[in-house]
């Protein structure tokens, strides 16, 4: 390690990341004791049934979370650890899954500088990262984390990978689909061969059905399942009831809400439908959220920092319609501008792409909830590790998404209004820097796949890296999609791995 450059040796680089686990690690502990309102009414029943049934409590219809969360709940079980703690466990786990995803993206762009580690440590300390996982309980960053993958993946032009990164991602939570028109985007710029994009077209939900099978095993309604993420679509996400129906809103949490003759399971209950419960001083109560402002603007958003919060509450529902049209828009627009102009970008564009378009899902499609800006929330820290002019936009979301955490943790009274200005204003910004980069491909900013010196192609893709070592590290990848394009005839007439 130079006197200010970074670690080079093995030992160097162990170091500094210990260094960064453990300040990780530290800023979390404050907030391992907080008990947030959704894991009393939701997380904390569901690991009970899980701890009273076993396995066979898969096929209960006790959760409104798809089965690949619930096995790592069931895992939580059998750990030696305090229920809030070992949930929490999981989520921490996957917070620094997304560190080391961070620094693996911007190291291939920055390679021999400190910004792959800044990148490391600015995901581990970003507020709502933090707070998603110690304090809310909430595993966002399961989801993240393999929308991160799919997102390397897609490249270093291996479509199938990213396919099986986002069928786990959708398998864990619903919004890892906003990383779809990423995807799109990606195959109209690279030309991908019909032959890769309808084996990663048939990869995604493939890969989604296989994550739900030990339920099945266990005895678990695969049409139950399969209708599960639909249903929540009717309904935004809450009042949601195992016989699929809403549980409506209102009333209060009694104390036998949940006792055998309760007429709601925990998963049939939302904020909505526990307003006005109370608790122990310090913990998060659902219903706050009804009963301290403005968040959820008649059912166009619920507590999400986005353009909805704009509009009087009792705007007309066509409005909706309006948010699903600019939606879409931004997607026909950047993907246009993309392939207008595929010969002059580079990963730093992609990336810029993928962020613009995490944080303008949410911020225009309706009945969107507070932590679904996470996605956004991370890369815009990871992209300005590599692109540092889009710093502010990074800085905004926090602005943004920050305040309805503490309006639900904590009851905080929250500008919703001054809050989606902030996501406007990073919006704006991510969109202005990507609008006015400039392809740049040398020892500080290449392709993603990491090779210094060579002529990039589209997206900053380049010819692979000489080194053994590089080459066999790609091999089972490359493999797996030249088998798909061309056949397993062709395996030995493929290009030079890369």
């Amino acid at each position: 390690m130079g006197a200010w450059g970074p670690p080079t040796s093995l030992r160097g680089r162990v170091v500094v990341g210990a260094g960064l686990l453990a300040i990780g690690l530290a800023v979390r502990v404050p907030f391992l004791d907080v008990v947030s309102g959704d894991y009393t009414t939701f997380v904390s029943r569901w690991v009970d049934h899980l701890a009273g049934h076993g396995v066979a409590g898969l096929a209960d219809q006790f959760a409104n979370y798809e089965p690949l969360y619930l096995y790592l709940l069931l895992a939580t079980t059998v750990l030696p650890l305090p229920k809030l703690l070992a949930v929490k466990a999981v989520s921490i786990a996957f917070d620094l899954a997304l560190a080391y995803l961070g620094y693996r993206i911007v190291d291939h762009h920055r390679r021999g500088t400190w910004w792959p580690y800044l990148a490391a440590a600015a995901v581990l300390v970003t507020p709502t990262v933090v707070l998603n996982s110690a304090a809310w309980a909430q595993c966002d960053a399961i989801y993240a984390a393999f929308c991160l993958l799919a997102l390397d993946a897609l490249m270093r032009r291996r479509p199938v990978w990213a396919a099986i990164w986002l069928g786990l991602g959708i398998a864990a939570k619903p919004q890892a689909v906003f990383l779809l028109p990423v995807a799109l985007i990606v195959v109209l710029v690279h030309r991908q061969s019909w032959r890769r994009v309808l084996a990663a077209a048939v990869v995604v939900p493939a890969v989604f059905v296989v994550t739900l099978l030990p339920a099945v095993a266990a005895g678990a309604s695969l049409p139950s399942l399969l209708t599960l993420y639909p249903d929540q679509l009717t309904t935004a996400g809450v009042g949601w009831s195992p016989t699929g129906n809403g549980a409506g809103t209102g009333g209060a949490l009694g104390a036998d809400a949940f006792g055998p003759t309760a007429t709601h399971s925990p998963a049939a209950l939302s904020p909505l439908d526990v307003a006005g419960a109370s608790g122990p001083p310090g913990v998060s109560v659902p219903g706050r959220l009804e009963t301290n402002g403005t968040g959820f603007r008649g059912g166009f958003t619920y507590n999400a920092a986005n353009f909805y919060q704009w509009l009087p509450t009792d705007a007309a529902d066509w409005w909706r319609g309006i948010g699903y049209g600019l939606a879409g828009a931004g997607v026909v627009l950047l993907g246009a501008w993309a392939a207008r102009r595929r010969d002059r970008l580079d990963g730093g564009h992609l990336l810029l792409i993928a962020s613009a378009l995490a944080i303008s899902t949410p911020f225009f499609l309706p009945s969107m909830h507070d932590r679904y800006s996470f996605l956004a929330d991370v890369l815009t820290v990871v992209v300005a590790c590599v692109v540092p002019r889009a710093w502010p936009a990074a800085i905004l979301m926090q602005l943004a998404s920050g305040p309805t955490y503490l309006s639900y943790l904590w009851g905080v009274s929250v500008p919703f209004a001054a809050a989606s200005a902030a996501g406007a204003l990073a919006l704006a910004w991510t969109v202005l820097v990507l609008l006015t980069r400039k392809p740049s491909v040398g020892p500080q900013d290449v392709g993603l796949d990491g090779d210094h010196g060579r002529t990039p192609g589209p997206l900053g893709e380049v010819p692979g890296p000489d080194h053994e070592v590089e080459r066999l590290r790609a091999d089972v990848p490359h493999l797996v999609d030249r088998f798909v394009d061309r056949g397993p005839r062709h395996l030995d007439q493929a290009d030079p791995l890369t």
